[in-house]
């Protein structure tokens, strides 16, 4: 018996089998490249919504999504946080966290427009979503 509340031993030990590879975290990041596409479409789809003035019922969906999942992960992606849960949190953590900072940025410096908020946003974004493309071709290990 272990120290632990009286559970044995035998089940405190980690075999290395039971912890994930890093080939199965490889695999799991290849199925991701399509990120940027996802991004890249949703940032055009949200700007032709919102500079269009489309109707709300399908033009929140769109900004919603974007601003609480896309720009988080353009940039999240650069970290290469293990596990697509954990990269999807920081990714939504980070989304509400840049759409606060710009909202309250444009509205401190007398600018406010949701509009242009939107532009800015869609600027971080794409920046991110660049970089990340970028930074993907000159690895080494790339296939």
């Amino acid at each position: 018996m272990s120290r632990i509340s009286g559970v044995p031993e035998k089940e405190l030990e980690i075999e290395s089998s039971d912890a994930p590879s890093e080939t199965a975290y490889n695999e799991e990041r290849r199925g991701a490249k399509n990120w940027p596409l996802i991004i890249g479409v949703s940032t055009v789809a949200v700007q032709a919504a919102v500079l269009a003035d489309l109707d709300p019922v399908v033009r929140a969906p769109l900004v919603l999504w974007f601003c609480l999942f896309c720009t988080g992960m353009a940039w999240v992606r650069l970290l290469n946080i293990p596990g697509p849960l954990a990269e999807a949190v920081a990714a939504v953590a980070l989304s509400i966290a840049l759409s606060g900072l710009v909202s309250g940025a444009t509205l401190y410096a007398g600018h406010w427009s949701p509009k242009g908020a939107m532009i800015i946003l869609e600027a971080i974004t794409f920046v991110g979503a660049a970089l990340g493309l970028y930074l993907a071709s000159r690895r080494p290990d790339r296939q």
